[in-house]
C-alpha cells in the first residue's frame, strides 16, 4: 500500500479514448466482474491501451501476462490473456511482455 499520492484510481471505460487519461501512470485493470468480459479486459483493453500508447509516443510499454497463457488452453481467462498479449504485439511491436 503507498502513501497518499502514490496510489490514485481512475475510472476509464476500456473502450474509450479515456484510456489516455490513464497513459501517465500505471495502468493496471481489475479482473472482470459483471460488466466486462475477460475478453474485453485482456484482449480488447490490452489493445486499446496499447494503440493509445503508440499513439501518445510511450517509449516503453511493458504488459504483464500470466502463466500458462494459450489460445489452446481449456481456461477462458488463459485463453484472453494470450489473445491480449497477440493483440499488444500488433499495436506495439516493441512492448516488453513479463
Amino acid at each position: 500500500m503507498g502513501d497518499l499520492g502514490q496510489i490514485m484510481f481512475f475510472s476509464s471505460r476500456i473502450r474509450t479514448k479515456t484510456v489516455g487519461l490513464v497513459l501517465r501512470h500505471f495502468h493496471l485493470p481489475g479482473s472482470c466482474g459483471t460488466n466486462f468480459s475477460f475478453d474485453d479486459v485482456h484482449n480488447t483493453g490490452a489493445r486499446v491501451i496499447a494503440k493509445a500508447a503508440k499513439e501518445a509516443g510511450v517509449k516503453r510499454m511493458i504488459h504483464v501476462l500470466a502463466l500458462n497463457a494459450s489460445e489452446d488452453s481449456p481456461s477462458k481467462f488463459l485463453q484472453s490473456k494470450a489473445c491480449g498479449e497477440a493483440a499488444v504485439r500488433e499495436e506495439f511491436p516493441d512492448a516488453t511482455i513479463l
